[in-house]
């Protein structure tokens, strides 16, 4: 099964502990001289002072659009984009590493303990197929109830322990994608590996290096797919 699934997304989510800044045509500067591999379309999003946290600051883009970031106070999420979807579209983890530690050293040096708080590591794997909801439902439990089902997403939580931090979470999600050439359909598989909400890991550089280390040698297509489907055998 493999050899049809391709990559289609990276990403890693940082949530720094107590970041604040005012200035981020600054900070845009300061991250655009550390990675100019962001020289696409850059915004700095006016918002109010009193804006939810949550609320994107930053977008930054790559000039090919491959790579994407936003940045809020409460969580800068990095992404590497499969934008032609094809099937030689990988990143090394060590360049993935490089990337985030460059922008982590950045952000935490706007916060006062200089640590993160959480980190979380997704890859989003995707299955050419023109018949995926035959595929899921013709072998789960969600058949009876999902015989016209078109548009769907099963997610799965599960406890993980790794040598970087024992309380993670794994959320695997099964989910109907539209392939964006054409008006074939396809299956979208995605990894979800994470430290927990209420449980601030307090990293810095390094850790977050080991975390992504670890969590990319976990994520595998294949058992993830078998995993799934033997869980909701009827």
């Amino acid at each position: 099964m493999n050899e049809n699934f391709f990559i289609n997304k990276y990403e890693v989510a940082l949530f720094p502990n107590d970041f604040v800044h005012s200035d981020f045509n600054a900070l845009l500067e300061e991250i655009k001289k550390s990675l100019p591999e962001f020289d696409g379309l850059n915004i700095v999003v006016p918002v109010p002072s009193n804006a939810p946290k949550e609320m994107p600051r930053l977008i930054l883009k790559s000039k090919n659009g491959i790579l994407a970031c936003n940045v809020s106070l409460e969580k800068t999420s990095i992404a590497w984009l499969n934008k032609k979807q094809t099937r030689k579209f990988k990143r090394p983890i060590s360049e993935i590493q490089s990337t985030i530690i460059k922008l982590s050293d950045i952000l935490l040096h706007h916060t006062p303990t200089y640590k993160m708080k959480r980190v979380g590591f997704i890859k989003e794997f995707v299955l050419e197929t023109d018949e995926p909801v035959i595929l899921v439902t013709g072998r789960t439990i969600y058949k009876k109830i999902a015989k016209n089902l078109r548009n769907y997403n099963f997610g799965f939580t599960y406890n993980l322990t790794l040598k970087a931090w024992q309380n993670c979470n794994e959320v695997i999600t099964i989910g109907d994608a539209k392939k964006e050439k054409g008006k074939e359909r396809a299956l979208m598989v995605m990894d979800d590996i994470n430290t927990f909400q209420e449980d601030d890991v307090n990293w810095g550089t390094e850790n977050i290096k080991q975390f992504l280390q670890e969590a990319d040698g976990k994520i595998d297509v294949n058992s993830l797919f078998k995993r799934f489907l033997k869980q909701n055998e009827p």
